[in-house]
């Protein structure tokens, strides 16, 4: 189904803003008549990956590469890291990371660099690709207002505060409404569980399904604000659900990641179909 209106899930930010020119310019195409929203919490997942995953590119070349050598000979040590899993984060990331380094091997071509110009480049890069995140080249120029939707923010300049004053954002902090945005829908939240634990395996969220089971109670009611701990790393697993739940009405789903068409279907919202969407 098509509509004038798409909002962004995290996925589809990611390859916008971090793909190849082939691939943005694809989006971009695709999104030239639309009204375009996304969500703060879809900031917060953009940011503590793919910018954490430039973070940590800026951090591991400043260990394998001293500032005055060849950048390139440090890119090269630091691509044969992550091809051998000799790092802390997921095979994902490291997928992810290597969007990082083609975009500094697409911006300086055959030019020699030294270490200390890619570091600064990567810290300009942070910046910029957060700035994309929000510029879309539809009539509305930008994803702000009434397109931008908070209702998980505690204060409206919350995540602009973790952006600015730092080279690259880091520390990311899970939203602290959540609970009393969930407790507040749960009984479409209980649908959506059993419309999950139903679906067919290929599309089967199983780490969604464990994190909502663990905020019941003994008698297999939800009380998510007296289970809920922000420092609980798996709270994030909630990222679809919460990206789903906030979407407008009117707006089409645009995302890469399949787990959503069990959402979309039992919330009876679309997924825009597009050049990625799997």
């Amino acid at each position: 189904m098509k509509t004038n209106a798409v909002l962004l899930e995290t996925t589809l930010q990611i390859h916008r803003v971090a793909d190849s020119q082939v691939i943005r310019a694809a989006i971009d195409k695709e999104l030239t008549d639309k009204e375009v929203y996304t969500t703060s919490f879809v900031l917060r997942e953009f940011l503590r990956t793919v910018i954490a995953d430039v973070a940590y590119v800026h951090s591991a070349l400043r260990q394998v590469s001293g500032q005055d050598e060849d950048g390139r000979i440090g890119l090269e040590r630091l691509v044969r890291i992550l091809a051998q899993g000799h790092v802390s984060f997921s095979a994902r990331a490291a997928r992810r990371e290597q969007y990082v380094i083609a975009a500094i091997l697409e911006s300086f071509g055959a030019a020699r660099l030294c270490t200390a110009e890619v570091l600064l480049f990567l810290e300009m890069m942070a910046h910029q690709w957060i700035d994309d995140f929000f510029r879309v080249p539809s009539r509305q120029g930008r994803i702000e207002g009434r397109y931008f939707l908070r209702g998980l923010d505690e204060s409206p300049d919350e995540l602009g505060r973790l952006v600015q004053g730092t080279p690259i954002p880091s520390e990311i902090p899970f939203p602290a409404r959540v609970p009393e945005f969930l407790q507040a829908r749960k009984d479409t939240v209980g649908r959506l569980e059993q419309a999950l634990i139903t679906a067919p395996a290929d599309v089967k969220d199983r780490r969604l399904i464990a994190v909502l089971q663990s905020f019941k109670n003994v008698h297999g009611e939800y009380d998510f604000q007296s289970k809920f701990d922000r420092s609980r790393t798996s709270n994030w697993r909630l990222g679809n659900l919460l990206i789903a739940l906030e979407a407008p009405r009117e707006s089409s789903i645009y995302t890469t990641d399949p787990h959503f068409n069990v959402l979309c279907a039992a919330l009876d919202k679309p997924r825009y179909i597009g050049p990625l969407a799997a």
